[in-house]
């Protein structure tokens, strides 16, 4: 499939300017749209906890079918996309998109609403903070791995939504940039890949001279293992399990500067330097 044939959400019938009341309000007066019923997804660190509803991406370059309203999220069933995508948990690449604002009538709730979306924080999200998906009674625990800012005409979607990625992850998308009211549409979007984080990260005793650490990394995420130090660290360092080659990892570097990435286990032997 030729990844521009595959239309991207437009999340927004207008932009919101006016100060909106609030989503968690509008989530306790009309619910959760009844076909969200696939999974539940939390944010910790922007604060969301909301249903998630699936939605089937038709074949032949169909578009992406926006969430049911402001508050649910749409994962993306792209069983027509071989290669594209994926299931939480299930080892590909689970696609997920939520509203930034809406201002239009929501269907299921019979009222119109008119404030931020559920994803309004999703561009203050940052390395290392956690996502999870909860589904059929099992959790998924993911820690981000990266944030970047897309056109819609961007060649690079492809690598947003394939499927075959190192490590069972989610990516998550909405819309930022400029508001076009002609075609109520948003000219970028923001993209957050996470992946998936077992284990419980142990803190790293720092060598004599103070300038490194060794040890045991207890997660495979090295975000998170940068995080668990009482000290800063500058970059998590590991061997691949496979090649046996050294790999990094440098907290706020971009995705392709981070090696580490998708190559860490839980009992990994890492070399953190101090900052």
């Amino acid at each position: 499939m030729v990844l521009g044939t595959l239309a991207l959400l437009s999340v927004s019938a207008t932009a919101v300017s006016a100060t909106p009341p609030a989503l968690a309000a509008f989530v306790e007066t009309t619910g959760n749209p009844p076909q969200a019923t696939y999974a539940l997804l939390r944010i910790p660190a922007i604060g969301v906890d909301t249903a998630v509803a699936s939605h089937l991406v038709p074949g032949g370059g169909g578009a992406l079918p926006d969430p049911y309203g402001p508050a649910d999220v749409a994962w993306y069933d792209l069983r027509e996309y071989p290669g594209l995508g994926g299931a939480p948990g299930g080892g590909g690449n689970a696609v997920f998109s939520g509203h930034i604002n809406y201002s239009a009538n929501v269907p299921y709730a019979g009222v119109r609403y008119r404030g931020p979306g559920v994803f309004e924080g999703l561009d203050r999200i940052k390395q290392g903070d956690l996502v999870e998906v909860v589904r059929s009674g099992q959790t998924y625990t993911y820690a981000v791995s990266w944030i970047q800012v897309l056109s819609e005409e961007s060649s690079r979607w492809g690598d947003m939504l394939t499927g075959s990625v190192p490590v069972d992850s989610v990516t998550l998308f909405t819309c930022t940039g400029d508001f076009n009211p002609l075609t109520a549409g948003y000219s970028h979007r923001t993209v957050v890949r996470a992946e998936r984080a077992e284990g419980t990260a142990q803190v790293v005793r720092l060598t004599a001279d103070g300038r490194f650490g060794v040890g045991i990394s207890g997660v495979t995420h090295p975000a998170l293992v940068a995080q668990a130090q009482p000290y800063e660290v500058s970059t998590v360092y590991a061997q691949d399990p496979v090649t046996g080659k050294w790999l990094s990892y440098q907290p706020g570097a971009p995705a392709f500067a981070n090696t580490l990435l998708g190559h860490l286990r839980v009992d990994s032997v890492v070399i953190l330097r101090k900052r």
